[in-house]
């Protein structure tokens, strides 16, 4: 995480300042959220184009790749060789954690679930982590063909189907195209964006009005300490409760602002570790 520090406080304060001609600084700035979010996750995932990391083709090239022709003031040696064998000798954390809240709060039940990620290489690499412990699963991204994905809703939905447990989906390939809440209430999110809108919709996947009042629909959310994902929670946290006054009219139409601006959020980071949170 040092390195994921230095990187984002590669400046002062004051090049994060509002500026709404600086098109340029609010991409290099959404480069940087979404590396801070790989890093909470899984650092490994830093060794990748962004292109390659993401559903979306947004990014061609990294922007993020104008900071290794400068000088940045340190020695990143050392945090570059533990990037680079990060995943020789480490497990993500998150990746067990997600196995330890199956096999405890999930599988005694016979339950399914459905994990949540952001990244397709975390998707990949958790599914090879779970087939190494005898736990198989399938996978919901952009790569697998529609046919095959109407293959595994449908056995994933029929609660008389135990072929595998557990689906791992990329909300934004997915999210809002399935409807799994009559064989799944159980949903974990290995790491989320500040989009509300996103987040919502797959939260929906499992859960539907005029369901039994016997059904119970859980969610987990991993945060890593000291990470942008606490951050995220909180942003996520008052957009839902922005949109639920909205909705009840209890909050004029000028307030409703769109906090989403990557430049905004690098500042709230930076002044959020200022103070020691």
């Amino acid at each position: 995480m040092d390195y994921i520090q230095s990187g984002v406080g590669g400046g002062e304060d004051g090049a994060f300042k509002n500026n709404p001609s600086a098109t340029v600084k609010d991409i290099l700035n959404k480069a940087r959220l979404i590396r801070l979010r790989q890093a909470a996750t899984n650092p490994s995932l830093l060794m990748y184009a962004l292109k390659d990391s993401l559903e979306s083709s947004e990014f061609g090239d990294d922007p993020n790749s104008i900071f290794l022709e400068k000088d940045l003031g340190f020695d990143d040696s050392d945090v570059l060789k533990q990037i680079v064998e990060y995943d020789k000798f480490n497990i993500p954390q998150k990746f067990i954690k997600i196995k330890d809240i199956y096999e405890d709060k999930i599988k005694h039940n016979n339950g399914k679930v459905i994990i949540w990620t952001i990244f397709i290489k975390n998707a990949e690499d958790l599914q090879k982590y779970l087939a190494k412990n005898n736990l198989k699963s399938e996978l919901l991204i952009g790569r697998v063909p529609q046919e095959e994905r109407e293959i595994i809703i449908k056995k994933f939905n029929n609660p008389d189907n135990n072929d595998f447990m557990i689906v791992i989906a990329n909300p934004f390939s997915v999210a809002e195209s399935i409807s799994l809440h009559k064989g799944c209430h159980n949903a974990i999110y290995m790491e989320r964006d500040y989009n509300a809108a996103n987040f919502l919709q797959s939260k929906d996947r499992i859960h539907r009005v005029g369901l039994s009042k016997d059904v119970v629909t859980n969610y987990f959310y991993l945060v890593s300490s000291f990470s942008i994902d606490s951050l995220i929670n909180e942003k996520l946290e008052l957009k839902i409760e922005r949109k639920k006054k909205i909705i009840d009219e209890d909050i004029p139409l000028f307030n409703r602002v769109n906090d989403s601006d990557e430049t905004d959020i690098i500042t709230m980071l930076l002044n959020k570790y200022k103070k020691g949170k």
